[in-house]
C-alpha cells in the first residue's frame, strides 16, 4: 500500500521516525489480516529504513526473520534474500554465495539482478574482485533497461565499490 512507498521515501529523506512508523504499519496490517506471506516480504521495507538509518545489524535481523519465514513457507523471496545478503555484507558477516548463485541460476528478472548485486558485494567482501565485477556489471546492465531507479543506483554503487577496490 501507500504506507510502504511512503516509508521508503521518508527514510530516503532522513525522517527515520516517520519512516519506521509507516513500515511498522505495513507489517501490522499484513499480520492483522492474516497475510503471513506478505508480512514476511514486507520485512524488506522496515529493513530498508534501518539500513538507511545506519542500523545494519537491526536490518540484518529483520531480513533474517523474513527470509526464514518465506523458506518455511516453501518459497524464498529473492528480493529479501538479496537484501539480506547485502545487510550481512554491511555487518561484516559471511554470505553463502553458492546458495545465492543457486537461487540466481533459476531466477527471472528482476530477482536475478538483485541477487547478482548481492553476489557481487559478497565476492568483494571475500576478496574476489574479478567475480564481483562480473556480477555487478550484470546487475547494472539489467537495471539500466528498467525503471527500477533505486535498484539501478544501488547496483551502480556496488560496481563502483568493486572498481575502486580493484
Amino acid at each position: 500500500g501507500i504506507a510502504h512507498a511512503l516509508a521508503h521515501m521518508h527514510a530516503r529523506l532522513g525522517d527515520f521516525a516517520l519512516a519506521r512508523s509507516l513500515a511498522a504499519r505495513c507489517l501490522e496490517i499484513a499480520n492483522e489480516s492474516g497475510q503471513r506471506t506478505l508480512a514476511a516480504v514486507l520485512t524488506e521495507v522496515a529493513a530498508d529504513v534501518e539500513t538507511l538509518a545506519g542500523e545494519h545489524a537491526v536490518a540484518e535481523r529483520m531480513l533474517a526473520e523474513g527470509c526464514a519465514a518465506r523458506v518455511a513457507m516453501g518459497e524464498p523471496n529473492l528480493s529479501n534474500e538479496a537484501h539480506h545478503a547485502l545487510s550481512r555484507v554491511a555487518c561484516g558477516l559471511p554470505v553463502d554465495g553458492e546458495r545465492l548463485a543457486g537461487l540466481a541460476a533459476t531466477a527471472r528478472q528482476p530477482g536475478r539482478a538483485l541477487l547478482e548485486s548481492a553476489i557481487a558485494a559478497a565476492h568483494l567482501g571475500a576478496g574476489a574482485p574479478v567475480e564481483a565485477e562480473r556480477h555487478a556489471r550484470n546487475a547494472v546492465e539489467y537495471f539500466a533497461t528498467t525503471d527500477f531507479i533505486t535498484f539501478h543506483a544501488d547496483s551502480v554503487m556496488i560496481l563502483g565499490d568493486v572498481l575502486r577496490a580493484a
